[in-house]
């Protein structure tokens, strides 16, 4: 039987766990000893916490629990941040480990060329381009259903096909442009109108809407109506920030589709076309200078058309000389100069912009030497050419520009060669009796009828002129290097049109002078710099012997005297100026 002092009590008490008197009358029973500190632990484990997630082991990180520490977690462990006045066991010190040297992230491997591609291919590929190729879509397919069917229809039903998709778009635009999630829809259905405006009128043309009063008829109105839309269509809603001079250029570029069935016609509408859209953008570059300065105070870069209002100039323009090249057949001998005037003008709207955080002025620029290289190309063969010599003359222009932007050899070699070409392009835009009356002149005068090719070197020469002027300009803007290289350039070309002229003793002469003449200006113009000094004292020698070889016939005797005596002279010069 147990002793009585070894019975024990069992208590039962039911007691909400949110009670805050419960955690009290623990604490008092601990510090009686009716209960133990490890009791509590459990109570508080079982039925005044919540389970949470074991975290996992990270032996790299964090350093790893002894056996002693890992029983007091224990395998329900709970948060006894509720108990802060129960007396809680110090936890045991835990074994110091050392750490793993945490490794270096694994290098992601580089994309491949292909991947690349087609990740720049999908970053570009937006709504607008899809919605461009719907509605280009549609425009071809319907009118590749209509085309089986034209024979049916007179033109004026014809035309109308692509008149109505014209006004369906602009009028499915305008009502996208008044819905908040439509305005990217508009905007493009409304670009897409623009670039039907000009196909619209040559369609009117092509079609020859010009044979009844109601065919007249038709074509005012639908003139008077695309002009309408245009004109709706610079201004929001249409959300098209393109201004007013851009829809005045592009419906001009759009009217002179008209008439094209007369005699040169094409001709005059290609450039009339190309002449106006330069002298509008010139002048609406220049009025946009003139404000930013008045606002800045000072000279600002800024572009001479919006981009997208640029974008459908050039394009008006551009189908403007398709059409003539292809449709209407006209020589594209005769379109040289139009070709070139369309590459000055997108150089120079290039250069405008070459100052801004816009890097596009780069393809710009390419694409309008491009075309000046083309104009150049198509009318250099033409007898005379005389549109080559102004696309050269613009080109040169460009070129003295961009020089003065970068200092860049490859321009200063391009400018050097284009001038040289432009001295050939203007003998031959002479008449052609003219340059034989001229070259039988010339072989009579300088005796030097079998060999007429030597009178290359004599008559190039000005073109030594304009290089040493080309070179006084770098040096003005202390461009040494380009200074010094000009200088060789001109030596170099000297010496060579004197070996030309070496066949005629009358033309080597000759040549000498205008070299000694050069030489004496340049030494005037420069200052007395010794190597200019020994040159031109050299070709003075020289001249010198060759008009006594010229005038007289003196014996080698004569000759070798006259050489001991010069070379005497010239030691005793040195000597006496030492």
């Amino acid at each position: 039987m147990t002793a009585p002092e070894n019975r024990s009590i069992r208590l039962e008490i039911a007691i909400a766990a949110h009670e805050a008197v419960l955690l009290q009358g623990l604490e008092a029973w601990v510090a009686l000893g009716l209960i133990s500190e490890a009791k509590v632990f459990q109570i508080a484990r079982t039925s005044l916490s919540c389970p949470i997630p074991e975290p996992q082991p990270q032996p790299s990180i964090a350093p790893a629990l002894t056996d002693s520490a890992a029983e007091a977690e224990g395998t329900e462990g709970g948060d006894r941040s509720f108990l802060p006045d129960v007396p809680q066991p110090r936890p045991p010190a835990r074994r110091s480990q050392s750490r793993p040297p945490a490794r270096p992230p694994a290098r992601a491997e580089a994309p491949s060329v292909v991947t690349q591609v087609l990740q720049s291919f999908m970053a570009e590929l937006s709504l607008r381009w899809l919605l461009f190729l719907g509605v280009f879509l549609v425009v071809v397919s319907s009118g590749v259903l209509a085309a089986t069917q034209w024979t049916r229809f007179p033109a004026v039903g014809q035309y109308g096909v692509l008149a109505a998709y014209t006004v369906v778009f602009w009028g499915v635009g305008r009502w996208a442009a008044r819905q908040e999630s439509l305005r990217l829809t508009a905007r493009t259905l409304h670009i897409a109108v623009l670039l039907l405006v000009p196909v619209n009128f040559w369609a009117m043309d092509s079609f020859d809407l010009w044979q009844q009063p109601w065919e007249w008829l038709v074509v005012l109105l639908a003139a008077a109506g695309l002009s309408g839309l245009a004109w709706s269509l610079r201004s929001p809603p249409a959300m098209l920030a393109l201004g007013l001079g851009p829809v005045i250029n592009l419906l001009g570029l759009a009217y002179l589709h008209w008439g094209w069935r007369v005699d040169g016609m094409p001709l005059v509408a290609v450039y009339g076309g190309t002449l106006g859209t330069t002298l509008m953008t010139f002048w609406q570059q220049t009025g946009r200078s003139r404000e930013g300065r008045s606002q800045t105070g000072r000279e600002t870069a800024a572009p001479a058309l919006p981009p997208l209002a640029g974008l459908l100039v050039i394009y008006a323009l551009v189908l403007l000389l398709g059409r003539a090249m292809v449709s209407a057949q006209v020589p594209w001998a005769q379109l040289g100069l139009a070709l070139g005037i369309c590459g000055t003008l997108l150089a120079w709207l290039a250069e405008q912009q070459f100052e801004t955080e816009d890097a596009s002025w780069h393809i710009w620029e390419l694409i309008g030497g491009l075309l000046l290289l083309g104009g150049w190309l198509v009318s250099v063969t033409a007898q005379p050419p005389w549109q080559a010599l102004l696309v050269s003359a613009s080109a040169l222009w460009l070129l003295h520009r961009r020089l003065g932007r970068f200092w860049q050899v490859a321009d200063l070699l391009l400018l050097l060669l284009v001038r040289l070409q432009i001295v050939y392009l203007a003998w031959l835009l002479l008449p052609q009796p003219w340059r034989d009356g001229v070259t039988q002149q010339l072989l009579t005068v300088f005796q030097a009828q079998t060999t007429p090719w030597a009178l290359i070197g004599p008559v190039m020469f000005p073109y030594i002129w304009a290089v040493l002027r080309l070179r006084a300009w770098l040096a003005k803007h202390q461009q040494r290097s380009l200074a010094s290289l000009t200088d060789w350039i001109a030596l170099g070309v000297s010496t060579l049109l004197f070996l030309i002229s070496l066949a005629s003793p009358s033309l080597r002469l000759f040549n000498l002078l205008q070299i000694g003449v050069t030489l004496l200006w340049e030494l005037r113009r420069r200052g007395q710099t010794q190597p200019l000094v020994n040159l031109t004292h050299g070709v003075g020698l020289l001249t010198g012997a060759m008009t006594l070889s010229l005038l007289t016939n003196l014996s080698p005797t004569v000759w070798a005297c006259l050489i001991l005596g010069v070379v005497t002279l010239e030691l005793w010069a040195s000597v006496g100026s030492g």
